[in-house]
């Protein structure tokens, strides 16, 4: 009884902006999942009313609940002649994950800025993965964003957030250069090296080091994980996600610190 009081005290305690939050995420999820699966055709993401891919039939508002209908609809589509994309319910919860995360670590609108910056962030690495791409209206809007955001804390935040950005791109810039010297073809995107740009502008100069070590971390684990089950490593790897979550964990220990 104690325990059911407490949990109603905190959630009626919680910021209306928080509530919001996390109200929205698995629907913001929803939204970012689907842009991802048909980037870059941005049409097919701001059509008026879902539709299911094989028979064209509008979705109804139960069909479009995150997750819930996932589950319901057996992940299978609408009219059931196909599963349904894996990427939904993982977005789903995903930028759940991203909303409970801004709200415990920040208060208000700092928490909004994380959980931005974290669906940006989540719906780059979902199109990396389908494509081994990165859309530039993710690495370079978080250039400008990290930088504008850096601009409102001061003239020091402004300078850490701003070498944090160029020192970010000439690294990776550096290495896949050195790669292509050694190997003859590109090692690294320069959408990674935007990225790391990008998280050089969101948390600043200091944080660079360890958002690298973290995805260089997340993404051996990820290829022994592959090699564990395919027997033979991926022919491929993109850094994006890796590189997203470092940066989002780097924001969110800056904001608890």
């Amino acid at each position: 009884m104690n325990v059911a009081w407490g949990e109603a005290a905190f959630v009626w305690s919680m910021p209306p902006l928080d509530i919001a939050l996390l109200v929205i995420s698995p629907f913001v999820g929803g939204f970012l999942s689907e842009a991802a699966r048909v980037w870059p055709d941005w049409r097919a993401t701001l059509a008026p009313r879902s539709q299911c891919d094989p028979c064209g039939r509008a979705l109804r508002i139960r069909e479009l609940l995150p997750v819930i209908s996932y589950v319901a609809q057996g992940s299978r589509c609408a009219c059931g002649a196909r599963p349904l994309p894996r990427i939904h319910p993982i977005g789903d919860l995903l930028a759940v994950s991203i909303a409970l995360l801004a709200v415990l670590v920040a208060d208000n609108e700092h928490a909004l800025w994380i959980a931005f910056s974290g669906w940006v962030l989540l719906f780059g690495a979902l199109v990396d993965v389908r494509t081994l791409l990165l859309p530039d209206v993710v690495t370079l809007g978080l250039v400008g964003a990290g930088l504008a955001h850096a601009a409102m804390q001061g003239r020091a935040a402004l300078e850490s957030s701003l070498v944090g950005a160029s020192l970010g791109f000439t690294l990776l810039w550096l290495v896949n250069r050195l790669h292509r010297s050694i190997r003859g073809g590109d090692g690294l995107g320069l959408g990674d090296a935007k990225l790391l740009a990008a998280a050089g502008a969101l948390v600043g100069v200091a944080a660079l080091p360890w958002i690298l070590a973290g995805a260089a971390t997340v993404a051996l684990a990820s290829v022994a994980i592959w090699v564990a089950l395919h027997r033979s490593p991926p022919s491929l790897v993109a850094f994006g996600p890796a590189l997203s979550l470092a940066a989002f964990v780097a924001m969110n220990m800056q904001s608890g610190a």
